[in-house]
């Protein structure tokens, strides 16, 4: 697994979407992201909790002391066959 590094507090979760608004994992001490695979992010945290904030969505927290896999989706497309689904 990649661990991936937080950049100016936070880390995109999708890199690219459509409108160029990402969902953006809040940087708080003991909090990792690692990527997994090329479409699952695993997050854990430790002693503290988390937010994962989008600009058109409510703040979804991740608790403290959790271990969470967050799987980028797909959409089909009969032009395209398969696609990350754009927000």
């Amino acid at each position: 697994m990649e661990k991936l590094k937080f950049v100016n507090g936070k880390i995109s979760l999708a890199e690219g979407e459509g409108a160029g608004k990402h969902h953006m994992v809040i940087e708080k001490p003991e909090v990792e992201i690692f990527k997994k695979d090329k479409d699952v992010l695993l997050i854990r945290t430790g002693k503290y909790a988390t937010e994962v904030i989008h600009p058109e969505h409510a703040t979804i927290i991740i608790p403290k002391e959790t271990e969470i896999e967050v799987f980028i989706q797909e959409e089909y497309d009969p032009e395209t066959e398969y696609r990350k689904v754009m927000d």
